[in-house]
């Protein structure tokens, strides 16, 4: 009998070496009260496309294992107001679908890393692509949330229109939670109309110094920049989006104070940061990736650490904010100390699912720690939804 088609009402001895189901958020939220009566902890999952962020740790005794990807389905859609409310297991390939047949998209470019990602798992793990030193991060285009708390409670916070000013920004908190402060069921998403379409412009290859001024000063350009790239066998790497008309006017304006090498028309200018967004080079490789999110000067000085400890392997988007990394498969690398060099902070990919991934996330500074942990007991008293995957 699947777990799903049970009354909420279960024990330890009845769900054991299964993964629980709920078709709807009032059946998560039985499942979670039950769960906070036992002290059972709960692990959720959906398109587990993101198993390998955050920490893992090793299984409890008392762990369940909860899919919500029957939580899935447009709950509403208004391209004309610019929102969308989906529910948490939505797949995004079937969103983007939808989106771009309106002439629509989700502008801070969720990342995939696998087919299965979901709307949930984005939000939760608050990944970013290229464009998010332009447009902003996910947390910047969620305009609300429905989700189960860790005492069973569902909760609604913010709204489902784009300026809602009511209430405390709770949505914001739990976005790259990794589900520790609640179980997302619904999302209400922001919307932008999307570029008719996008060039890619290949620099001249320079030294790093020179790259990042270059990159620096680009992105004060009033252009449509949306991408600012640097990788060291190809260098630094534009993308502008915008209309067929106005786009080459600013193609030549850049082109007039770069030196240009080469340029990408539309097709090949969607795979190329497609490949990056989802950092295909670096995860297909063996080793370690780690990923730094630090102050887009800062990143020349983090390169030259990396170099040292023998990481070779790298490239830097953002602008400058956000440098991706592969250890050697035989070096260890401290990347959390090369960070707090650099006022960064770091995060480790695991490399199997066995991986506990203890470096997985970045440490907190005393005050955002107690902060965290404040809003954490409020959110979970009990500690039973994801414990450590967010590294608190």
């Amino acid at each position: 009998m699947e777990a799903s088609a049970r009354s909420p009402n279960w024990t330890a001895s009845e769900v054991a070496n299964q993964i629980l189901r709920p078709q709807d958020a009032s059946q998560l939220a039985g499942f979670v009260k039950e769960a906070a009566q036992k002290q059972t902890v709960l692990t959720t999952r959906a398109g587990n496309s993101k198993w390998d962020l955050g920490c893992r740790g090793s299984k409890q005794p008392t762990e369940q294992v909860i899919s919500l990807d029957a939580l899935s389905g447009i709950v509403s859609y208004e391209p004309g107001e610019l929102v969308l409310v989906v529910g948490a297991g939505t797949p995004l390939r079937q969103i983007e679908q939808l989106l771009s047949d309106e002439g629509q998209h989700l502008a801070f470019e969720p990342v995939h890393w696998r087919d299965t990602a979901t709307a949930g798992g984005t939000v939760a793990v608050g990944l970013a692509g290229p464009r998010r030193f332009r447009a902003g991060g996910v947390r910047d285009f969620v305009l609300g949330l429905q989700f189960v708390d860790g005492q069973g409670r569902l909760v609604r916070t913010g709204g489902r229109v784009v300026k809602n000013v009511t209430g405390f920004d709770l949505w914001r908190g739990l976005t790259g939670s990794f589900g520790s402060l609640g179980l997302i069921t619904e999302i209400c998403f922001k919307l932008w109309p999307r570029p008719q379409t996008q060039r890619t412009l290949l620099l001249a290859r320079q030294d790093l110094e020179t790259a990042r001024r270059v990159m620096l000063e680009l992105a004060q350009r009033p252009e449509d920049l949306t991408g600012i790239a640097f990788a060291p066998h190809r260098g630094v790497s534009l993308r502008l989006e915008g209309s067929d008309r106005g786009l080459q006017p600013q193609i030549d304006a850049i082109a007039r104070d770069v030196d240009v090498e080469e340029e990408l028309p539309q097709i090949e200018s969607a795979n190329f940061w497609s490949q990056l967004r989802e950092v295909e080079a670096l995860r297909q490789s063996s080793g370690r990736v780690w990923r730094f999110v630090l102050p887009a000067g800062h990143w020349v000085a983090l390169v030259h650490d990396l170099q040292a400890a023998q990481v070779d392997d790298y490239f830097v988007d953002w602008g400058g904010g956000l440098v991706w990394a592969l250890a050697p498969p035989e070096q260890t690398l401290d990347g959390h100390r090369i960070a707090e060099r650099h006022g960064a902070i770091a995060w480790r990919v695991a490399t199997s699912p066995d991986d506990p991934n203890e470096l997985g996330m970045p440490s907190l500074e005393p005050g955002l720690k107690r902060l965290n942990q404040r809003l954490r007991t409020a959110c979970d008293p009990g500690g039973i939804l994801n414990p450590g995957r967010s590294g608190l």
